[in-house]
């Protein structure tokens, strides 16, 4: 007789263990909002002087919607903030993005739907900005956004900095409404790749949109077999991969109205492979931290007449997807966060049926230094009992050393 039949008659529920309450309070910890920890953010970057020096130190990073006039600079985290603004450097760079100084031709007409003009000409306006680099090398690429939200593109012929000329405008024929565009960016283009006439029909086809620019100028790159010496990529996360492997120890606890029995500590072989997701920006200490992990135990333990075996053993074999929130604000990390694992084998004296998923709750610490990790994680699972008057919890710590590719 098993576990199951000598308390079938039963029908009062067993108090329902803790990974439950346990798993609401860690959804509550990450709804708080995020401006609880609100900051001035100083990230890791480097201004360049007119002497074409770079000094590197820390720069106010605000995540800027348009282009910035002006920038937070200290050489170290404990010195004053120095301010900036075009005038002042040859440019910078932050978060993996670069900037430059430049004296420009900005087109300002409204381009807004319901504010175009009806004349076609340019209205072009001198300024001294930071213009952002989305292409750089032989033929390169810029990028300005004022505060009304107006692009502007630029390339660099020798030392200059030319604006790509494009105007929206609208003209009425017969009482109807007709948009048009003043598209000269067109032509400079094509002068501008020159060198390249296969790409002619693609210039010919761009539009004035930064996707469809940055798209020309990696065409041409791969065309000429060329490598850029810079690319922006504007992602907002940055991807590690790698794998963990250590030791797991496992706790069981099996409770219903009548006793509690446990068992373990079963030591055993954990790992597996894990993909970071790490923010950029001012949220570069947060990262998504989603881990494929096998994970095993085997206990018995003695148990008299409480159940109809007087060792009871369970044998239980998991796949988990582990997800956690990670913050590493320096060389160590903290995680939080959900396992759910599925069962892929199991043998028990005592039940005749299992729950084949089983989700618990992960909490961990650890270092990092270069491409190697150490962790100390705990995982509170709920068990395998899928019967309501039999509570089941694991209770799992794992030492795990990771490396990443």
């Amino acid at each position: 007789m098993r576990i199951i039949d000598k308390f079938e008659g039963h029908t009062n529920a067993v108090t329902m263990n803790t990974v439950g309450s346990r798993i609401v309070l860690l959804f509550f910890c990450l709804t708080i909002p995020k401006t609880s920890y609100a900051k001035i953010e100083y990230l890791p970057g480097y201004i360049i002087d007119f002497h074409n020096d770079t000094i590197r130190g820390f720069v106010n990073y605000e995540e800027w919607s348009c282009n910035p006039d002006e920038i937070g600079f200290k050489p170290g985290k404990m010195r004053s903030t120095a301010y900036y603004q075009p005038k002042d450097i040859a440019g910078f760079g932050v978060v993996g993005k670069q900037y430059v100084s430049a004296i420009v031709q900005k087109e300002v007409s409204p381009f807004r739907d319901s504010e175009l003009e009806r004349n076609p000409d340019l209205r072009l306006v001198a300024d001294t900005v930071f213009l952002q680099t989305l292409v750089g090398g032989e033929k390169s690429l810029y990028y300005f956004k004022d505060l009304d939200e107006k692009e502007n593109f630029y390339i660099k012929e020798d030392s200059v900095y030319t604006l790509l000329q494009h105007k929206i405008y609208v003209e009425y024929v017969n009482n109807f409404r007709k948009e048009y565009h003043n598209m000269r960016y067109i032509g400079q283009l094509t002068r501008y790749f020159w060198d390249d006439p296969s790409i002619l029909a693609e210039i010919a086809d761009s539009y004035y949109s930064r996707s469809s620019l940055e798209n020309l100028f990696r065409l041409y790159l791969k065309q000429e077999n060329t490598k850029p010496v810079y690319i922006n990529t504007d992602s907002k996360v940055a991807t590690e991969f790698g794998a963990v492997a250590g030791a797991s120890i496992t706790m069981l606890q099996v409770e219903t109205e009548y006793f509690k029995a446990g068992f373990g500590p079963s030591v055993n072989f954990t790992g597996g492979l894990y993909a970071d997701l790490s923010m950029r920006g001012k949220l570069h200490d947060w990262s998504m931290y989603n881990e494929l992990l096998y994970s095993s135990y085997r206990t018995s333990n003695y148990v008299g007449f409480y159940f109809p075996n007087s060792r009871a053993v369970f044998d239980y074999h998991y796949l988990k997807l582990n997800s956690m929130v990670r913050i590493k604000p320096s060389w160590f990390f903290l995680n939080v966060g959900i396992s759910n694992g599925i069962c892929l084998h199991h043998f028990s004296t005592e039940f005749a049926e299992i729950r084949s998923y089983e989700i618990g709750l992960l909490l961990g610490a650890g270092i990092k230094i270069k491409n190697y990790t150490l962790e100390c994680r705990e995982d509170l699972g709920d068990g395998m009992s899928p019967y309501v008057y039999i509570g089941s919890e694991t209770h799992r710590f794992q030492i795990l050393f990771g490396y990443s590719f």
